[in-house]
C-alpha cells in the first residue's frame, strides 16, 4: 500500500538511500514524535519514506506517517533520493534514536 501518492522508485532512478531505524519512542509513533519526523523530513530536497512492511508513507506527510500506527519498537525502514537523500537519511536515523526520550 502506498500513501498520499508515494511512488516507488522508477528503475533507472538514481539508487535509493535506505536506513533500517526502529521506533524508540516509549508510546510509539504518536503525534509528537511523528511531526518531528515530518519536521526533519521536510529540511530535505530528497524524497524521503518510511516503510513498514508492504506500506510505503510519505515521511514529509503527518497524516502518512501516523497512518502507519508504529508501536514501540517497530522496524521500519528510511528509504530517500535525492541529491541530499545520505544527509537526509543520516538525519532520520538520528532522530529516531533520539526519539526514546520522547513522550
Amino acid at each position: 500500500m502506498t500513501l498520499a501518492n508515494v511512488p516507488a522508485p522508477a528503475e533507472g532512478e538514481a539508487a535509493a538511500v535506505r536506513r533500517d531505524v526502529r521506533v524508540t519512542s516509549p508510546q510509539g509513533l504518536h503525534a509528537r514524535p511523528a511531526a518531528r519526523v515530518v519536521e526533519t523530513a521536510r529540511r530535505f530536497r530528497a524524497r524521503i519514506s518510511l516503510l513498514h512492511g508492504a506500506t510505503r508513507a510519505s515521511a514529509k506527510d503527518l497524516l502518512d506517517v501516523l497512518y502507519l500506527a508504529a508501536p514501540h519498537g517497530t522496524a521500519l525502514v528510511v528509504e530517500a533520493l535525492g541529491d541530499d537523500a545520505e544527509h537526509a537519511a543520516d538525519a532520520l536515523v538520528a532522530l529516531f534514536s533520539s526519539l526514546a526520550e520522547e513522550r
